[in-house]
């Protein structure tokens, strides 16, 4: 995975440098609100990595983590199920 950077123009990513990728690329786009507190690298790094993982398989399922919990928290899923968090 590599990071690249842009800025939209007239509704279009123009990517920074002289970035070309094959047709097909699949990319993420993560957009940064004005509002939003700055991300610090180590921040993003993390963010970045934890995508990485998710794309290995390298995760739990709510199923997964519940069993892991022995039930203590089986009200949650009739509230998730409810659309309530």
């Amino acid at each position: 995975m590599q990071r690249i950077s842009g800025t939209v123009v007239n509704g279009k990513i123009m990517l920074d440098g002289n970035v070309t990728l094959p047709d097909g690329t699949q990319v993420d786009v993560i957009a940064h609100e004005d509002d939003a507190p700055e991300m610090t690298p180590e921040l993003e790094a993390a963010l970045l990595e934890s995508i990485e993982q998710i794309e290995r398989g390298e995760y739990f399922t709510w199923d997964e983590v519940r069993k892991t919990l022995g039930g203590r928290h089986a009200d949650r899923d009739t509230d998730i199920a409810a659309g309530q968090s």
